[in-house]
C-alpha cells in the first residue's frame, strides 16, 4: 500500500472540462483543476481569491443594457450605460450626475434590441458608432457633463448607405477610418481618406478613400474588424486580412487585397486584442479562437483558446473584455449570466480559465467593460439580481486587487458582491444599504468575521459598534483538484481506491479556509485554524503566509480529490497543495 506525497505547485491551467479527467497523461494534468470558482490562477502558478463587487448605481428604470468602455487617457477614462434610447456616464468609480441623485443622460436613437448589434471605435474624444439600422453616429466629449451624439456628416457619403441600408462594423487602421458590412453589401469596406476620417471622397490618389469588396465563395457577412498588422475582417464564415498588394506599403486605392486566412467564423462580438494576438469568439458563441501571425507558415493561424475547457464557454458568450492588470484576464459574460475569466499570458504558455458566480439569488452578468483605474484596470459589470421579490439591474465594478501592506492590514479586505464600505464614527447601525433590502448580507466589521445579518429598511445592526465595515453578498471561493495522480505498487493510482490522510497547504496572507471533499457533506470539511491560545481573543487573528497541515477528513474512495473553500468575507491565496494519498493495490 503506498504512501505517497505528491506536490501541487501551480493552477494556472485553469479548470479543466469534464472530458479531461483522465487525461493524467497531458503535463498540465496536475496543474488543472475540477473547480476553480472565484479564485483567479495566477500566471505565476498560485490561486487568488477575487475581490467582491462594488455597488456604484442601479442602471435607468433597472433596464437591460450594455457597458461602452471610453478612454481618453488613463486618467481619464469614462464607462457608458447604454440603455434603451438614453447613455449615461461613470467616472472615478462613481456615476456622473448633475445634481446629487439625478444622473446625466444623453438621448440616443438605440433601442434595447439594437444594443447587440451597437459597435464601436475610438479615437481622442470622439467614438465612432455603427449599427445596421442606423447612419452612423459619433459621441464627443468636451466636459465631464458636456457630451453629444450626433449623426456624422460625411462628406461624399456613398451612395449605397441610405434607409434597415448602414454600415455595422467600424475601425481605425493606418490612419483611416473603415465602415463595413452593409445589409445590401455584407462583405464591402469603405475606408475614409488619410487622416481625415468624415471624408469619404473616393480617387486614384494615395490618400483618397477607398472601397473594396472581399471576393470569396460565399456571401459571408461582415461581423467585424479590428487593427493589427494588417487590417483584420472577420466574417460569419472566415477571417480575412486586409493588407497592401505590395509587401510593407500602406493601403491604397489601387493597392489592396484580401487574404483569407483561417475558417472559423465569426460572432457580431467585438474582439479582443492581447499583445501582438487578436482574441475572438466564434460564430455559435460557444467557443473563443485567438488569431496571430504564424512564422512558419506565413500566415494568420487560429488555434482555438477554449479547447480545455469548452464547458465553461458552451453556455454562450455574450460579452467579453480585457484586463491587463494585474493579473492578465480575458473576462466574458455568458447568456446564463455567469461570470467567466480565461488568465492569458501567451508568450508564458498560461492559458486557465475559471467561473465567477456573483453572490445574490437569480444573479446575471448582462454586460463587461475594463476601463483604466488607479494603478490596476477596472472591470465593470452590468448586474441583474433578484432583491426582494423584485428584477432589477446594478452597474457595479470588481473591487482593486487585495494587497495587504502588512499581516495587521485586515479592514480593507473587500471579498463581498454588490457591497458598500462603511467608515465613519463608531456605531452598531449602519444605513444606505437600500439596494440590498431583504438580502442576507455578510460583514467584515473592524477586520473580523461578523454574524450574517438581513439589510431591513436598508440598514443593518450588528452585535458590536466599528469604525470600518464592508457589508455585502457572500460569494465563496472553490478549488478542486484534479482526481489525484499519486502512483501505485503496480502503475497508476487510477480507478484505485484511495485515501488522503492529510493535505499540507501553502498559503499566503490568509485568514479563513477549509480543507476536505464537498462542503454539501456532513463532515465533508476541515476548519483551517488559523488563531492560537497566545492571541488576543478581542481581534481577528493576523493574515497568515506560510504552511498548515490539516487532517483529511475523507476514507476510502476511488478518485481522490482535495478541495478548499473560503466563504467568510477574507482573503485566500492558495500557493501548493501537498496530500498524503495512501493507495490500495488490491
Amino acid at each position: 500500500m503506498p504512501r505517497v506525497a505528491p506536490i501541487l505547485t501551480s493552477f494556472n491551467a485553469g479548470e479543466w472540462s469534464p472530458q479531461l479527467y483522465g487525461r493524467v497523461d497531458l503535463q498540465k494534468y496536475t496543474s488543472a483543476a475540477r473547480i476553480l470558482e472565484n479564485f483567479v490562477p495566477l500566471p505565476q502558478g498560485a490561486a487568488t481569491r477575487r475581490s467582491g463587487t462594488r455597488f456604484v448605481a442601479e442602471a435607468k428604470s433597472s433596464g437591460d443594457g450594455i457597458l461602452i468602455p471610453f478612454e481618453f487617457s488613463t486618467t481619464q477614462a469614462y464607462i457608458i450605460e447604454a440603455g434603451n434610447l438614453y447613455f449615461r456616464f461613470y467616472k472615478d468609480r462613481g456615476r456622473i450626475e448633475t445634481s446629487p441623485g439625478v444622473a446625466y443622460e444623453v438621448a440616443t436613437p438605440y433601442t434595447l434590441a439594437d444594443l447587440a448589434n451597437l459597435q464601436w471605435v475610438q479615437s481622442a474624444d470622439t467614438l465612432y458608432l455603427a449599427h445596421p439600422s442606423y447612419a452612423p453616429r459619433k459621441l464627443t466629449r468636451t466636459g465631464h457633463t458636456s457630451w453629444t451624439l450626433s449623426t456624422i456628416s460625411f462628406t461624399a457619403t456613398p451612395t449605397e448607405w441610405t434607409g434597415s441600408n448602414w454600415p455595422g462594423t467600424v475601425a481605425f487602421h493606418q490612419q483611416r477610418l473603415f465602415w463595413g458590412g452593409t445589409p445590401g453589401q455584407p462583405q464591402t469596406i469603405w475606408a475614409s481618406k488619410s487622416a481625415d476620417f468624415e471624408n469619404l471622397t473616393t480617387g486614384t490618389g494615395a490618400s483618397d478613400a477607398l472601397k473594396f469588396t472581399i471576393a470569396d465563395g460565399k456571401v459571408n457577412a461582415i461581423q467585424w474588424m479590428a487593427s493589427s498588422k494588417a487590417l483584420l475582417v472577420g466574417t460569419a464564415g472566415a477571417e480575412f486580412s486586409i493588407r497592401a498588394s505590395t509587401l510593407g506599403e500602406a493601403l491604397t486605392p489601387d493597392n489592396i487585397t484580401a487574404s483569407p486566412e483561417t475558417t472559423v467564423g465569426c460572432a457580431k462580438i467585438l474582439p479582443i486584442r492581447v499583445g501582438q494576438t487578436t482574441l475572438f469568439v466564434q460564430r455559435a458563441r460557444r467557443k473563443v479562437f485567438e488569431m496571430s501571425y504564424n512564422f512558419e507558415s506565413d500566415a494568420q493561424v487560429s488555434p482555438e483558446v477554449s479547447l480545455l475547457a469548452r464547458h465553461i464557454t458552451r453556455p454562450k458568450v455574450r460579452s467579453m473584455t480585457y484586463q491587463a492588470e494585474p493579473w492578465s484576464i480575458v473576462w466574458a459574460a455568458r447568456d446564463d449570466g455567469v461570470l467567466i475569466g480565461c488568465t492569458y499570458m501567451r508568450d508564458q504558455q498560461v492559458v486557465g480559465w475559471h467561473r465567477h458566480p456573483l453572490g445574490g439569488s437569480n444573479v446575471k452578468v448582462r454586460s463587461v467593460a475594463v476601463i483604466p483605474g488607479d494603478g490596476q484596470d477596472e472591470l465593470w459589470l452590468l448586474v441583474e439580481r433578484t432583491i426582494n421579490g423584485t428584477t432589477k439591474r446594478y452597474v457595479e465594478y470588481m473591487e482593486y486587487e487585495f494587497w495587504a501592506a502588512s499581516s495587521t492590514d485586515r479592514e480593507d479586505c473587500f471579498f463581498v458582491d454588490s457591497g458598500l464600505t462603511y467608515s465613519g464614527a463608531s456605531t452598531s447601525s449602519i444605513t444606505g444599504l437600500s439596494h440590498l433590502e431583504g438580502q442576507t448580507v455578510q460583514v467584515l466589521a473592524q477586520g473580523a468575521a461578523h454574524p450574517d445579518v438581513v439589510v431591513s429598511s436598508g440598514s443593518v445592526t450588528l452585535n458590536r459598534s466599528v469604525t470600518k465595515a464592508q457589508i455585502g453578498l457572500a460569494c465563496p471561493a472553490r478549488i478542486e483538484t484534479m482526481t489525484l495522480e499519486a502512483g501505485s505498487g503496480n502503475g497508476t493510482a487510477q480507478t484505485k481506491t484511495t485515501r488522503v490522510v492529510e493535505v499540507g497547504v501553502r498559503f499566503w496572507n490568509t485568514l479563513g479556509a477549509k480543507v476536505g471533499y464537498d462542503e454539501a457533506v456532513t463532515g465533508g470539511m476541515e476548519e483551517v485554524l488559523f488563531r492560537d491560545p497566545s492571541m488576543p481573543m478581542d481581534s481577528a487573528p493576523e493574515l497568515f503566509t506560510g504552511d498548515k497541515v490539516v487532517k483529511f477528513p475523507g476514507g476510502w474512495d476511488r478518485g481522490a480529490v482535495v478541495r478548499v473553500v473560503q466563504d467568510q468575507p477574507l482573503p485566500c491565496t492558495v500557493s501548493a497543495m501537498v496530500p498524503l494519498v495512501l493507495t490500495n493495490d488490491g
